[in-house]
């Protein structure tokens, strides 16, 4: 359960992050880049 706790802080604080960085972009400018980062991310070796 806190893992699962500790990563949804993560995420939270990473588009926190990006909302601070990027104050003057869209809610849709933000959502596609956080999916572009997130995806930058992502373990492919699976």
């Amino acid at each position: 359960m806190k893992a699962f706790e500790l990563s949804e802080l993560a995420d939270s604080a990473f588009r926190a992050g990006l909302k601070n960085r990027y104050p003057d972009r869209s809610d849709d400018e933000l959502r596609q880049l956080y999916l572009e980062r997130r995806l930058k991310c992502h373990n492919h070796n699976y």
